[in-house]
């Protein structure tokens, strides 16, 4: 009798769950609904609000054109093109210095002296109108600069010196790659710039001074394991002869030595080693390519530069677009300021 109850109480309640879920549900996809009925509704109002000043937006792009014109019809087009270096020994800095230098003679159009520093002539050099240089940011270069401090100190002083504080110091003088870009209205100028401004940077003493004893220590290097290297050869040829001579005995009939089974584990231990050498030699011999010169040139200018400034360079693009932006403001303020107007009533 007790069991009938409950049974049909719990067939109540499943029950009753089962419509508190449908309703979730049924909650869950309306709310749904109302947001992509309420984007809807919002692209429909910008559609309308297009439509209905249509004629004031096209009168307003108009005249911005039409300044643009009248402000852009004396300008000359500018071109830019790019440099990409790879500075060594610290060099970055000469750089940077030398690129203020040639944007301060342009400034005061100290074009004999442009003319003397580039050897073109007055007429060339009169076309440049700015230099500039910035890094290549590369997280890369921040991580492998940290991983080389992190090889460098004890582990205790690693718990101090986290990779936050490294990048907080790093900066952006420390990354690898750079970028000079020229801008000029003669867009075939740029390749006969690129000799004076390596050069430039190339003639600092010091910067000598830096890139000669560090050509003396790859060399070093290299004579070193070059000779350590020949020696291990040298020891791997004789353990081979005594190998072959114990191969002559065995072939007697006579049993393998102590003697020469440690001479095929040591002629595998020369190996290793010998290897060893060979890629360290092999890393010493691209790390000299890289610092062989103080500043390398990863990508040169290209022969004919492009147009400066992308498509806001063109002031008819540039002004409509500027007064196409204001009328929209204008007009939505006027929307604004109707419906705060009837929300008080």
């Amino acid at each position: 009798m007790s069991t009938q109850p409950n049974k049909t109480e719990e067939e109540v309640e499943l029950g009753s769950l089962f419509i508190i879920i449908g309703k979730g549900f049924s909650k869950f996809f309306n709310f749904i609904g109302s947001i992509f009925k309420g984007i809807f509704h919002f692209f429909i109002q910008i559609l309308l609000f297009f439509k209905e000043h249509i004629i004031k937006f096209v009168i307003a792009i108009t005249l911005g054109a039409i300044v643009g014109f009248i402000i852009s019809k004396d300008d000359v087009e500018k071109f830019e093109s790019k440099l990409i270096v790879q500075p060594n020994f610290n060099s970055v800095k000469q750089l940077y210095s030398n690129i203020e230098y040639y944007n301060q003679l342009i400034l005061h159009k100290d074009s004999i002296t442009l003319s003397n520093k580039f050897n073109l002539p007055f007429n060339k050099v009169a076309s440049l109108k700015g230099f500039s240089v910035k890094p290549i940011i590369n997280s890369k270069d921040v991580i492998e600069a940290y991983d080389e401090i992190v090889q460098q100190i004890d582990t205790f002083s690693i718990k101090k010196y986290t990779f936050l504080d490294f990048t907080k110091s790093f900066t952006k003088f420390d990354y690898k790659l750079f970028e000079v870009i020229v801008k000029s209205t003669n867009s075939q100028i740029f390749t006969k710039l690129t000799d004076v401004i390596i050069n430039d940077v190339s003639e600092n003493e010091f910067l000598k001074l830096l890139k000669n004893a560090s050509e003396k220590n790859y060399k070093r290097i290299d004579s070193i394991f070059l000779s350590n290297l020949a020696r291990v050869n040298n020891l791997s040829e004789a353990y081979q002869k005594a190998l072959i001579d114990d191969a002559k005995i065995i072939s007697q009939g006579n049993s393998l030595s102590t003697a020469s089974r440690d001479g095929k584990i040591r002629e595998i231990e020369l190996f290793n080693v010998s290897k060893r050498f060979v890629d360290f030699l092999t890393e010493n011999n691209e790390e000299f390519a890289n610092n062989s010169k103080i500043i390398n040139v990863v990508s040169n200018f290209q022969s004919v530069g492009k147009i400066s400034g992308g498509i806001f360079s063109n002031a008819i693009l540039k002004y409509g677009f500027v007064a196409f932006i204001l009328m929209f403001v204008f007009l939505l303020l006027k929307k604004l300021n109707k419906y705060l107007n009837e929300y008080k009533k």
